[in-house]
């Protein structure tokens, strides 16, 4: 009989399994649901056409090495060539500090080091953006003020490997009724406001899950998901997450 395989023959494989979570308020028109959703006029335009410096800061001076909140972010994301990069930035509180890597996609940011280790009022005191250099309203991603990690529900398989889109679950408002949107595209296709393969979901009350019988599974290098939202009369609270298997090509 054979030996049985051990995990060192099959962890190059697999990679993990990656979890988007995104909340914020929706208006009446379709858009990302994440931190910088707080109404009409906030589309997302954080995907850029090229890679590009960022900048980062917050709106508290607390959040600095000197202070007492959070001293340092980690930022995940890709450049033009598709791969994950990841970089850790010093916060220098209200004063902006520009990254050393450029990035066309940002999907994740998170505080890694902190002064500040209360469940209540850390890590980050303020409410720390990140965007594209010289360009405020490009917003790529959005630390809100003690939550310590972005909230987005936005995600680019990096070029390197392909992904299984597990699970997708939209949690509207008590009260509310909305539509949740599942959008996938391509490498660089399109500008994300009429997205291929869009699938629409109509929610009412309670948390549903889309069924993907009848949508592709499989996400090839590059592709881009995005979950949006709108709610039906008023501006409203709506958050979904997703779950893709990432496995080398």
């Amino acid at each position: 009989m054979s030996n049985p395989r051990s995990i060192d023959d099959i962890k190059v494989a697999y990679q993990n399994l990656i979890l988007q979570y995104g909340s914020g308020l929706v208006p009446v028109t379709k858009q990302l649901i994440w931190d910088g959703a707080v109404g009409a006029g906030t589309d997302y335009l954080g995907i850029l056409a090229a890679e590009e410096l960022v900048d980062i800061v917050s709106d508290s001076i607390e959040d600095a090495v000197a202070g007492g909140g959070a001293t340092k972010i980690v930022i995940v994301g890709q450049g033009d060539d598709g791969l994950e990069i990841t970089e850790e930035i010093t916060l220098t509180g209200t004063t902006l500090v520009t990254s050393t890597k450029k990035f066309k996609v940002i999907y994740e940011a998170y505080a890694s080091a902190t002064e500040d280790e209360s469940e209540i009022t850390g890590p980050n005191h303020g409410n720390i953006k990140i965007n594209e250099t010289g360009e405020a309203t490009h917003i790529m991603a959005i630390i809100t003020e003690t939550y310590g990690k972005s909230s987005m529900c936005f995600y680019k398989v990096p070029s390197n490997k392909f992904g299984k889109l597990m699970h997708v679950r939209f949690y509207p408002a008590a009260g509310k009724v909305a539509t949740g949107y599942l959008l996938i595209r391509k490498n660089g296709e399109g500008t994300g406001d009429a997205w291929n393969g869009q699938l629409a979901a109509v929610l009412d009350y309670s948390a549903a899950v889309v069924d993907l019988r009848d949508f592709p599974k499989l996400l090839h290098p590059g592709a881009e998901i995005m979950l949006l939202g709108e709610v039906a009369a008023t501006t409203g609270i709506l958050a979904a997450n997703f779950e893709i298997e990432l496995e080398e090509l």
